[in-house]
C-alpha cells in the first residue's frame, strides 16, 4: 500500500511540476490508473491523450487493454485495429479481442 501511495504522490508531483496538459501526462496518469485497476478513468485519460496526439498507436493499444478489462470487446477491437493502422504491432491483440 505504501508503494502505491508513493507512486501516486510521485506522479501527482510530476504532473504538478509540468502542469501542461500534454499527451504524455495523460498517458502516465492512465497507466497509473490501470495499475490500480481503475479502467474507466484510465480510458478517459487515454482518450484525452489521443485527442492531443491521435497518431500514437501505443495509446490506442493501451486503451484497448483497459476496454478489454471492462468487457468492451467491440471498443477494444476498434482500438487494436487503429493501433495496427498506426504501425503498432497489434496482431495478437486483434486475434484476442476481435474474434
Amino acid at each position: 500500500m505504501k508503494k502505491v501511495l508513493a507512486t501516486i504522490f510521485i506522479l501527482l508531483f510530476a504532473i504538478g511540476v509540468n502542469s501542461q496538459n500534454t499527451a504524455d501526462n495523460y498517458i502516465k496518469s492512465a497507466n497509473l490508473k490501470v495499475s490500480l485497476e481503475d479502467y474507466y478513468w484510465a480510458i478517459a485519460d487515454y482518450t484525452k491523450a489521443i485527442e492531443i496526439d491521435r497518431y500514437d498507436g501505443s495509446v490506442y493499444n493501451n486503451r484497448n487493454t483497459a476496454k478489454y478489462f471492462l468487457g468492451d470487446k467491440n471498443g477494444a477491437c476498434k482500438d487494436a485495429i487503429k493501433a495496427r493502422k498506426l504501425g503498432y504491432n497489434a496482431s495478437e491483440l486483434i486475434n484476442l479481442v476481435c474474434n
